[in-house]
């Protein structure tokens, strides 16, 4: 999904609607709120920037199990 990066990023911020994937490369480019993995361990991120920029907004509690990125 790399190329709708940004389409899918512009109509979910607009919407302030949060979006995840898998795809750990669409957080760290700022383009998805949250990446989510379960293989072997569970593994949640958050780009900082993304966050931000799509107005989502996450409780402290949250913030302290989960990593961010940028």
């Amino acid at each position: 999904l790399e190329k709708d990066y940004d389409a899918i990023f512009a109509k979910a911020s607009a919407g302030k609607i949060l979006t995840f994937s898998t795809d750990f490369q669409c957080v760290e480019s700022s383009k998805c709120v949250m990446g989510v993995t379960g293989e072997n361990i569970i593994k949640i991120e958050i780009s900082r920037a993304a966050t931000a920029a799509s107005g989502v907004e996450f409780s402290q509690a949250l913030k302290l199990m989960i990593g961010e990125v940028n």
